[in-house]
C-alpha cells in the first residue's frame, strides 16, 4: 500500500457511514426523482440541465466545506498532532472528492436514463428527445473531468472563507459561465463555461434546458460542433493541476507553519 493510498483511505474513513459519504448517491437520486415528477417529457434532458446548471456546483461546495470542516472540528489534529505530510493530506481530500465527484455523477447518468420509465408509466409522458447511453456516459465522464478544477478551489475557499461566502461564490460563476458565456466565443477562456458548452454537443442540450437543434432559443450551430471537446478538456485539466499545485503548497505551508 503506497503512502497517498493510505492517506487516501485515511480520509475516506472519516467519512463511513455519515451523511456527506452518502451525499454522491442522494443528490443525483433525488434531483433525478424530482425531474421525473416535474419535467416528465424532458426527464432526461432535464435531469442533466439543472445538474450542471445548479446543483452540481452547489454539491461540490457543500461536500468540499465538510471535507475540511471535519478536520476543523478536530481542531486539526490529523495535520497538527501526527507525523504527517500537510501536502499528502491535502492530495488525500482532493482525491476523495474528486472520486465523489465521480460517482455522482455516474448515478445521475444512471438514474436519468431509466427516469423516463416512471414518467412514461405513471404520466404517459414521452421523452421529447433520448439521450443513448454512449452520450450519457460521455457526458459523465466529462463533468467529471470538468469540474475537478473546483475542488481544490473549494477546498481552500472553504478553508479560506468558510462555507457560505465559498457556496455563494462558486454558485454564482458557475450560473454565469454556463448560462451566459458559454455560449460566446469566449468561453474557452472561461473553466465555468466548458461545461455547459460541451454538453451543447455531447447531450444535444442547451444551457436553457431546451433542445440543441434549429428554432430552439440561443440555439447557433457551432454549439454541436464535437471539436470543442478536447479544447476544452485540456482547459480545465490544466486549471486543475495549477490549482492543485498553487493550493497544495499553500495548505502545506500554513499547516506546517502551525505545527
Amino acid at each position: 500500500m503506497t503512502i497517498i493510498n493510505s492517506y487516501f483511505m485515511a480520509e475516506k474513513l472519516k467519512f463511513r457511514r455519515t451523511l456527506t459519504g452518502k451525499l454522491c448517491w442522494c443528490v443525483p437520486i433525488l434531483l433525478a426523482a424530482g425531474a421525473s415528477w416535474l419535467a416528465r417529457d424532458y426527464v432526461q434532458i432535464d435531469s442533466f440541465n439543472w445538474w450542471y446548471i445548479g446543483m452540481l456546483p452547489g454539491y461540490l461546495t457543500l461536500l468540499c466545506c465538510q471535507v475540511v470542516r471535519k478536520d476543523k472540528r478536530m481542531k486539526d489534529q490529523i495535520v497538527l498532532t501526527l507525523p504527517l505530510e500537510p501536502a499528502l493530506v491535502w492530495d488525500a481530500k482532493i482525491l476523495y472528492c474528486a472520486g465523489m465527484l465521480a460517482v455522482s455523477n455516474l448515478v445521475l447518468g444512471v438514474f436519468a436514463f431509466f427516469a423516463g420509465i416512471p414518467a412514461k408509466l405513471l404520466f404517459g409522458a414521452g421523452q421529447m428527445i433520448e439521450i443513448s447511453p454512449i452520450r450519457i456516459l460521455s457526458a459523465c465522464i466529462l463533468l467529471s473531468i470538468c469540474y475537478l478544477w473546483q475542488i481544490p478551489a473549494c477546498l481552500w475557499a472553504a478553508v479560506r472563507v468558510g462555507f457560505l461566502p465559498a457556496f455563494l461564490v462558486n454558485l454564482l460563476c458557475n450560473t454565469a459561465g454556463a448560462v451566459y458565456l458559454s455560449l460566446t466565443d469566449w468561453w474557452i477562456f472561461c473553466p465555468y463555461a466548458v461545461p455547459a458548452r460541451l454538453m451543447c454537443a455531447v447531450i444535444r442540450v442547451l444551457p436553457n434546458g431546451l433542445v440543441a437543434e434549429e428554432g430552439s432559443l440561443t440555439f447557433s450551430p457551432e454549439l454541436l460542433e464535437m471539436q470543442a471537446v478536447i479544447p476544452g478538456m485540456a482547459v480545465c485539466v490544466g486549471v486543475f493541476l495549477a490549482a492543485w499545485g498553487f493550493t497544495r503548497k499553500w495548505y502545506g505551508k500554513t499547516a506546517g507553519s502551525r505545527k
